[in-house]
């Protein structure tokens, strides 16, 4: 560690007396010589054990982050917005992304258009399908974010979470 990262930070490019430890959870105070500093320490990830918790996993959240959505709750939705690319990233990584398939029937409209959402490079026309009906139907923020999904996916601009190399 050298001097550098003693001395005061930029956060989202403004200068600031508060230091890093106070930004991110991660990061932890040491003593360098004689002064402190802030050290990033990462966290101990907790990985899915099966494909089944990640699934209830997935629903959970999907149904969690809907209701935020409606509400504003953005700070809940957020964590839980976490935990569900989680949930996508490790199905994708046990090559089990199909298994989301029965959640484009689910009840709950966020979680049939997270699922259609990711399930678009699996099975584009049942996935594009079930975003449209959401699209075409007065489903509020719902029918919004599934036509800018459609939008997207039509102009080639989505980055799934396992293509982007984004650490969960």
């Amino acid at each position: 560690m050298n001097n550098r990262d003693c001395q005061n930070r930029t956060h989202r490019g403004l200068q600031s007396k508060v230091p890093v430890s106070l930004w991110h959870k991660n990061v932890k105070r040491v003593w360098v010589g004689m002064k402190i500093c802030d050290q990033y320490v990462p966290l101990q990830k907790r990985i899915m054990k099966s494909i089944e918790e990640a699934l209830a996993t997935f629903e959970k959240c999907a149904t969690i982050q809907a209701q935020t959505f409606e509400t504003g709750d953005y700070r809940k939705g957020n964590k839980y917005f976490d935990k569900l690319m989680k949930s996508i990233v490790f199905l994708y990584e046990q090559k089990h992304l199909i298994d989301l398939e029965p959640f484009l029937h689910h009840q709950n409209v966020g979680v049939r258009s997270t699922a259609a959402f990711a399930l678009l490079p699996v099975i584009e026309e049942k996935s594009k399908a079930v975003l449209q009906e959401i699209a075409d139907n007065d489903y509020g923020i719902h029918s919004l974010n599934a036509e800018r999904t459609l939008l997207r996916w039509n102009n080639n601009e989505i980055i799934f979470p396992y293509q982007a190399g984004w650490i969960w």
